[in-house]
């Protein structure tokens, strides 16, 4: 999860990483931080409307405006077989 993020912040982008698991998100804004980035945390599932509505909102009130948005959700990652 964490890559694009941390691309972003390398270009001095603010990052809102939003994730179901608020602690992995909070671990990555973390780490951004750390590495003199602009990033935050968002709980957020995104099956649910209402916390993209939040989600959007805390990301406005906190970076400013929302010029681009990477949905990552679903994302697959390949794995071997074993057999």
């Amino acid at each position: 999860m964490a890559h694009k993020q941390k691309l972003f912040a390398k270009e001095e982008a603010s990052v809102c990483v939003a994730d179901f698991n608020l602690k992995t998100a909070q671990k990555v804004a973390d780490d951004i931080v750390a590495a003199d980035g602009k990033a935050i945390a968002a709980d957020l599932d995104v099956r649910e409307p209402d916390q993209w509505s939040e989600t959007i909102a805390l990301t406005e009130k906190t970076c400013g405006s929302v010029n681009i948005l990477c949905n990552n959700a679903g994302e697959n990652f390949r794995v071997g077989f074993d057999g």
